[in-house]
């Protein structure tokens, strides 16, 4: 909400602004209040506020916080020189000089990089909390790239219309150098992610849906809660969910409150990877039954008899 207030202040002016603000409260208090109404408020307080206030972090403060936002720094690197340079460089070689909000209303990457600097909080303590991964760090990251990408295509079109004239030829270098630069630091993390579907079927998302598609019922993958949902159109516990709460936060999970949201007649537990952190997993839902461990023959996921 920030950033988009920001935006409209930045392409509409301040009584646009003001007025944007305005209505966001309105139908923003209208929303809670039906949200609260429909959904227990207790239990969004819980899971919103309570257990991630409750998590420990990761290091001593403010080193933590330094060293997650190196890495952001680190990882945004790419994008945020083409967002910088580009504009720089688009705005000291433009022929006429515009003012700011006109200037601002035709660049359709303001509003994502925008809401990439507004979520840097939110990327920083997310990774100095205990589990916060780097993928924490997406919360601005994807936004800044997605923001770099439209800088770089916007540039093209205007390339199209203006044709051959001197200014167009400084900004077709420039565009290419940056489309160039954006596909290679795309190119290294995209083959990591087409590799870990090869060969096809052989990832723990497919193996759980196929698993359950031809066994409803007997199966549960407290890993991959949305292949429970696909196919079997139900919501089971999620294990992340459970660790943080029962372990990082301390609050403890009843045997009742896990017993309501599994399978009702399962008979095997299938937890991922045959880890410690598998055997912690495997303890979370112990409450489900009696499990023993037994390696899956694929490799993939390890299976708990129940």
């Amino acid at each position: 909400m920030p950033a988009l207030a920001l935006w409209v202040l930045c392409v509409r002016g301040p009584r646009k602004c003001a007025a944007f603000v305005g209505w966001s409260a309105v139908t923003g208090g209208a929303l809670a209040a039906c949200v609260g109404l429909a959904f227990n408020v207790e239990g969004i307080r819980l899971n919103l506020f309570v257990i991630p206030a409750q998590v420990s972090w990761v290091g001593r403060i403010p080193y933590n916080l330094v060293r997650a936002l190196t890495e952001l720094l680190r990882d945004a690197l790419v994008p945020i020189a083409v967002l910088i340079g580009g504009v720089l460089y688009s705005r000291w070689h433009a022929e006429e000089r515009e003012p700011w909000h006109y200037w601002a209303r035709r660049q359709p990457w303001l509003l994502p990089a925008l809401v990439g600097m507004f979520n840097v909080p939110i990327s920083v303590l997310g990774r100095v909390k205990a589990g916060g991964l780097e993928n924490n760090l997406s919360f601005s990251l994807y936004f800044w790239m997605a923001a770099a990408g439209l800088f770089v295509l916007s540039h093209h079109q205007m390339l199209d219309r203006e044709g051959r004239t001197p200014r167009a030829s400084r900004y077709r270098i420039l565009v290419c150098t940056l489309t160039v630069w954006l596909a290679l630091l795309s190119l290294p993390q995209s083959l990591r992610v087409f590799l870990t579907v090869l060969p096809p079927g052989n990832h723990g998302s497919q193996i759980s849906y196929d698993t359950i598609r031809r066994n409803p019922g007997r199966y549960y993958f407290p890993d991959y809660p949305l292949s429970h949902l696909l196919a079997e159109d139900q919501l089971f516990h999620f294990s992340a969910a459970v660790r943080d709460r029962e372990i990082r936060a301390g609050i403890p999970v009843s045997p009742g409150q896990m017993q309501t949201h599994v399978p009702p007649e399962f008979e095997v537990l299938c937890i991922e990877g045959d880890t410690p952190q598998a055997k912690i997993r495997e303890h979370h839902f112990a409450v489900c039954g009696d499990p023993k461990g037994e390696p899956s023959k694929t490799g993939v996921i390890y299976l708990v008899s129940h």
